[in-house]
C-alpha cells in the first residue's frame, strides 16, 4: 500500500481534508475495498489516528435527498456511539469522514446475541431519524431497476409479498430510528462496542426489521433467533411480537433478495449460468467457506426461494391473520 496515493486527492476530497484536519499532514492515504453500495473508501492517518473518508457519487438518483437524510442519522448515530465518530459531512458532494474502527466480524455466541440486542434497544430507543422510503418502495425500485436493464423484474412474487407484508404490518412502519440494513459488512464488533456502519437506508421504520435483519445472516438459526428477541425485549416475547418477528423474517429475505438481484445485474453477472437456489443453510455454509465471494445471483435467488418457502408456511400463515385481526 502506497503511504500516500495523490492520485486520490481530488478538488472535493482535498477540501475536505482540510476542512476536517486543518493544516495537519496526512500521514497515509489509500482506497478501500468497499461494499456493494458502489461508494468510494479512502483510509487515511492524521497525526497518529486513523480515519475512513466515504464518497458517495452525487450523479446517483435522489442524491441531496438521499444524503441529507443518510447523513443525519450517521450523526445521531454516530453522537450515541453507535457509529464511528463523525468528524466531516459534506452532502452536496457525498462526503464524509469518520472514525476508522479496527473491528471484526460481529460473533455468534450467547454473549454476542445479548450484546448485538443491547446495541439494536439503545438504536431504538434514540431520537427520531428522518423519514425515508419505505420498504417496498424500495423493493418496488429495484424491481423497476432490473426491468429497465434486463426486461425482466425481481424473482417469483417477491414484490407482491412484500406489499403484503407491508399492509398487515403498516401500523408498526415508522415507530423507531433504524438501520434498515444489517447485514455482517455494516457490522463491526470491537472488544468493547458494537459499531454500525453505512447508513444509507437508515430511517424511521420498523424496529422488528432490524431484528430480522440480524437473523438472515448473522443468527441464522431459529433458537438464535428466539433468544435476540428475547433478549432485546428483555422478556419473553407476546404472540402479536412473535408473529411480528415471523413477518419481519419474511421482509428481510426478501429485501436481501432483491439488493442481491440489482447487485448481480448492474455488474453482468445476473445471466452467466441457470442458477439453482441453495436451501438456507447450504448458502450460508458457501458465503462462509468462500467469504462472501458467492455468485450474487446464486445468494439472490436462494434468499428468494426461502422467502417463498417461509411466506407459504402455516407460521407465517397464522401470524399474518393475527396482525390483520
Amino acid at each position: 500500500m502506497k503511504a500516500l496515493d495523490l492520485s486520490l486527492l481530488t478538488p472535493e476530497i482535498s477540501q475536505a481534508l482540510v476542512a476536517a484536519f486543518g493544516n495537519q499532514a496526512v500521514d497515509k492515504l489509500a482506497a478501500m475495498a468497499g461494499g456493494r453500495s458502489g461508494a468510494l473508501l479512502l483510509s487515511l492517518s492524521v497525526a497518529g489516528s486513523d480515519y475512513v473518508l466515504r464518497k458517495v457519487d452525487p450523479a446517483r438518483p435522489q442524491h441531496q435527498v438521499r444524503l441529507e437524510r443518510e447523513f443525519a442519522c450517521m450523526a445521531i448515530a454516530a453522537e450515541r456511539e453507535l457509529a464511528p465518530r463523525l468528524l466531516y459531512s459534506d452532502v452536496a458532494n457525498g462526503i464524509a469522514i469518520m472514525a476508522h474502527i479496527h473491528g471484526g466480524a460481529l460473533g455468534r455466541t450467547p454473549q454476542h446475541i445479548e450484546r448485538a440486542a443491547r446495541t439494536l434497544r439503545h438504536l431504538h430507543d434514540g431520537p427520531a431519524f428522518p423519514a425515508g422510503a419505505r420498504l417496498a418502495d424500495i423493493v418496488a425500485y429495484f424491481d423497476g431497476r432490473l426491468r429497465e436493464k434486463n426486461g425482466v423484474g425481481l424473482p417469483g412474487r417477491l414484490t407482491d409479498i412484500m406489499a403484503e407484508i407491508e399492509f398487515a404490518t403498516a401500523r408498526f412502519a415508522c415507530s423507531a430510528p433504524c438501520h434498515n440494513d444489517l447485514n455482517p459488512t455494516n457490522i463491526l464488533e470491537t472488544a468493547d462496542s458494537i459499531f454500525l456502519i453505512d447508513w444509507e437506508t437508515a430511517c424511521m421504520g420498523d424496529p422488528f426489521l432490524d431484528l430480522a435483519q440480524l437473523g438472515v445472516f448473522n443468527f441464522p438459526g431459529r433458537e438464535q433467533r428466539e433468544a435476540l428477541l428475547a433478549s432485546y425485549l428483555a422478556r419473553a416475547p407476546i404472540e402479536l411480537e412473535c408473529a411480528r418477528m415471523v413477518l419481519a423474517r419474511v421482509q428481510a429475505l426478501g429485501f436481501y433478495a432483491a439488493g442481491f438481484a440489482l447487485f448481480a445485474a448492474l455488474s453482468g453477472a445476473a445471466n452467466e449460468v441457470e442458477v439453482v437456489p441453495l436451501v438456507m443453510s447450504d448458502l450460508l455454509a458457501l458465503l462462509g467457506a468462500q467469504q462472501g465471494r458467492v455468485a450474487p445471483a446464486l445468494v439472490a435467488a436462494s434468499l428468494a426461494a426461502e422467502m417463498e418457502r417461509e411466506w407459504a408456511s402455516n407460521e407465517c400463515s397464522v401470524a399474518r391473520q393475527l396482525m390483520l385481526s
